[in-house]
């Protein structure tokens, strides 16, 4: 329902059929939900026969931490590679992904994201820095567990061999992906 249609429930007289009681429903999961765009409707789906990669997430600038470093220079390798290149099938850009193309989540900000995509039957690539928020504590939350369960997943990212060991460790069976490793370009 947009905006306007609870502005017209504002309006509405009391129904002697209905009482509203406030709080969650009892059956809230049962409830129709309606997704007015999965994808972005501006973008068309390539005609060139490739399908394109989108790398979800950019970093504006380094962080304070290892892994917003790391994904900076990550970014800014693949930015000049881009250009140099002149590969058209590689794009980085924020949510929504857009239809036809093959979404790549590497940011912890998009978790569930990512774990919705994979739960609509749609292939994406996922990594580095999905997974692991305690490395210590592997399968911590709902959305790393559905992470390394994802049946669509078509490739893993991490940077190191020990992360890969870790992952091929809590990895679900029904996720087939490889796991690639793919150390961080040194940016100081």
């Amino acid at each position: 329902m947009g905006d306007d249609g609870y502005e017209a429930l504002g309006n509405k007289k009391a129904d002697e059929k209905v009482r509203i009681e406030i709080g969650w429903p009892v059956d809230y999961d049962k409830l129709p939900v309606i997704r007015k765009y999965t994808f972005a409707p501006h973008v068309a789906p390539c005609d060139d026969g490739k399908m394109r990669v989108e790398l979800i997430g950019p970093v504006d600038a380094p962080g304070g931490n290892g892994p917003t470093n790391g994904m900076y220079a990550l970014q800014k390798a693949l930015k000049k590679k881009i250009k140099e290149d002149g590969i058209d099938w590689l794009t980085i850009k924020p949510l929504p992904a857009s239809k036809g193309a093959l979404p790549w989540f590497w940011h912890w900000d998009d978790r569930r994201y990512a774990a919705w995509w994979d739960s609509e039957g749609l292939p994406f690539i996922q990594g580095p820095n999905m997974l692991f928020t305690n490395s210590a504590t592997p399968r911590i939350d709902w959305e790393e567990c559905a992470l390394l369960d994802a049946k669509n997943c078509r490739a893993m990212f991490c940077h190191s061999d020990w992360y890969k060991e870790l992952i091929e460790k809590h990895k679900g069976p029904d996720n087939k992906a490889p796991v690639i490793t793919w150390p961080y370009p040194i940016d100081p």
